[in-house]
C-alpha cells in the first residue's frame, strides 16, 4: 500500500471559503479518481500548526499513484484550487511497512 500525504500552508489572507474548498473539492473530486483507495482531508485544529490543510490518500501501487497524478481531474484541481491558495506545501509518499 502506498500512502500519499500532502500538507499545505495557504497564502496569508486566504479566506476560509477558499481553504474549505481545498478540502471539499478533494473529497468530492479527487476521491473519485480510479486507484484512490481512501482519501481524508481536513483543516488543522491547532492554530500554530506549520501547515493548515492536510490531504492523505492510499493507493495499491506506485503506478496507481502516477495514474492519479496524471489524471485530468487531479491536474485541474491543482491548477484551479490548489495553486491559487498554496503558499507552501509538503508532499510525501511512502510504502506502508508491514
Amino acid at each position: 500500500m502506498i500512502t500519499h500525504l500532502v500538507l499545505v500552508q495557504t497564502k496569508e489572507g486566504t479566506d476560509q471559503a477558499a481553504v474549505q474548498r481545498l478540502v471539499t473539492d478533494a473529497k468530492r473530486k479527487l476521491a473519485t479518481i480510479q486507484g484512490v483507495r481512501n482519501l481524508s482531508a481536513g483543516v488543522a485544529f491547532r492554530t500554530n500548526a506549520s501547515f493548515n490543510v492536510g490531504l492523505c490518500m492510499y493507493f495499491e501501487t506506485e503506478q496507481a499513484l502516477q495514474t492519479y497524478r496524471d489524471h485530468p481531474v487531479h491536474v485541474n484541481y491543482v491548477k484551479e484550487v490548489f495553486e491559487p491558495v498554496a503558499a507552501d506545501f509538503l508532499s510525501f509518499d511512502f510504502h506502508d511497512a508491514a
